[in-house]
């Protein structure tokens, strides 16, 4: 299963859509269906989360969502993704599309969808290999599906996949006028 190709744009409904206070620029919101689109054109994000203390740590990330969950993987050498992941599971995942410069008010046309939730490291064999071919399925869609195989068994026990289960959702745009 590909990226996104399980999202459902229900799911999005479901979530708040705010993150502790409304979007200051309402008119630049984005419509669910409107992220829904974003995702699935966008498979890469940066990852946010913060160690115990609240120190901030971004990595760029390559996604899959598979069943409302978002995948993401790493090194199983306990990186600092991971300690922080162990000690605050809390994360936040920004994907972004720059449309361009508007260079009369020095400004950028964009859409971004920022999706926060709890991550949990993903230990049932089943699941972390399902993970795995769908962020295949990402990096790798043309290839075959052995070739695929292969190499995830072959690197399985060398990395952690971690499940984003998402709480909130908001997406932002400013596209040029009509």
């Amino acid at each position: 299963m590909g990226f996104t190709e399980t999202l459902d744009p229900a799911m999005l409904e479901d979530l708040p859509h705010d993150h502790r206070r409304p979007m200051r620029r309402a008119d630049r919101e984005m419509t669910p269906k409107e992220a829904l689109e974003l995702l699935r054109r966008t498979p890469n994000a940066v990852m946010a989360t913060a160690d115990g203390e609240g120190r901030p740590y971004g990595v760029p990330v390559t996604v899959a969502f598979v069943e409302g969950v978002f995948y993401v993987h790493g090194t199983s050498a306990g990186g600092r993704r991971s300690s922080n992941l162990t000690e605050n599971p809390f994360a936040s995942l920004t994907f972004v599309v720059e449309g361009g410069w508007d260079a009369e008010p020095y400004s950028l046309f964009y859409a971004s969808v920022i999706v926060d939730g709890r991550a949990r490291m993903v230990t049932d064999p089943e699941e972390k290999t399902a993970a795995l071919f769908a962020l295949a399925d990402v990096c790798g869609r043309e290839r075959p599906h052995e070739h695929k195989r292969a190499y995830i068994e072959s690197m399985a026990d060398a990395v952690e996949v971690w499940a984003i289960e998402p709480e909130r959702i908001s997406g932002k745009r400013r596209a040029p006028k009509a």
